[in-house]
C-alpha cells in the first residue's frame, strides 16, 4: 500500500500531460521511438529509427538501415513512459465468466533443403477461464477471431479442447493456434474476439500489447492435440 500515492501522483501527471499536448503531436517513447499521439485517443509509431544522447549530449538518430546521422528536431517532445503505450485489456468478465488472455506467442521454423529455405510461422495464444458455476461448451474455430492492429486476420487452425468443461474454482484452458503472424515492427496488438453465445450471451473481446508477446523460433510449430 505504500506505493499507492506515488502511483497515483504518475497517473495523474501523465493524463494531465497527455491532455495538454496538441492533437496528433509527435512524442518520444521510452524506447526512443516516435510516436504519433492521434485524435481518437490512439497511437502509432512513425517509423522504427530510434534517439540516442552521446555523452557530450548530441541527439542521435539512429536509423533502421544501421545507419546513424546526428538530430535536433525532437528536443521539444514531450518523453511518454512506456507504460502509457500499452494496449492490453487482456482480462475481462463476462457473464459471470473471468476471462484472461494469458499468454500470446509468435513460433517460427525455417526448413532447408538443397536450394532455398522456407519459413513458416503461427500464434499460438492461450486462454484461462473460470467461473463460479459449472458449465460444457462445444468450441468451433469459426467462433473465434484473432486479428492485429493493422486488421490482418489470422485464421484459428485449431481451438483446443472442443468440448470445454468448466468445474467451480477450477481454471480451465483453452489453446488457439492462429495460421501465419505479422511483421515484427508496426504492429501494436493482437485483438482475440469471441461470438455471443459461446461463453454467455455477449460477445467478448481482449487485447494483447505486442510488448507482452513472445517471439520464439523453434524446430517444430506447436500441433494441435500436444
Amino acid at each position: 500500500m505504500k506505493g499507492r500515492p506515488a502511483t497515483v501522483v504518475f497517473v495523474a501527471l501523465l493524463s494531465m500531460t497527455i491532455l495538454h499536448v496538441s492533437a496528433e503531436q509527435t512524442v518520444l517513447g521510452d524506447d526512443g521511438r516516435e510516436v504519433k499521439l492521434l485524435k481518437d485517443g490512439s497511437w502509432e509509431y512513425l517509423s522504427d529509427d530510434r534517439f540516442a544522447t552521446t555523452t557530450d549530449g548530441r541527439r542521435i538518430r539512429l536509423k533502421s538501415d544501421g545507419t546513424w546521422s546526428e538530430s535536433s528536431d525532437e528536443r521539444t517532445w514531450i518523453a511518454i513512459p512506456a507504460e502509457a503505450l500499452q494496449h492490453s485489456r487482456d482480462v475481462v468478465t463476462e457473464g459471470g465468466f473471468e476471462v484472461d488472455l494469458s499468454e500470446v506467442r509468435i513460433e517460427s521454423v525455417r526448413t532447408k533443403n538443397k536450394k532455398n529455405s522456407r519459413l513458416r510461422s503461427q500464434i499460438v495464444a492461450t486462454l484461462e477461464i473460470s467461473s463460479a458455476t459449472a458449465g460444457r461448451f462445444a468450441l468451433d474455430p469459426s467462433a473465434f477471431s484473432l486479428t492485429d492492429s493493422r486488421g490482418r486476420s489470422y485464421p484459428l487452425v485449431a481451438v483446443e479442447p472442443g468440448d470445454f468443461s468448466l468445474t467451480p474454482g477450477v481454471t480451465g484452458t483453452i489453446t488457439m493456434i492462429g495460421d501465419g503472424s505479422p511483421r515484427w515492427w508496426g504492429i501494436k496488438f493482437f485483438r482475440l474476439q469471441i461470438d455471443a453465445g459461446v461463453l454467455g450471451p455477449a460477445s467478448i473481446e481482449l487485447t494483447k500489447s505486442m510488448s507482452e508477446i513472445t517471439k520464439l523460433d523453434v524446430e517444430v510449430l506447436t500441433q494441435p492435440g500436444t
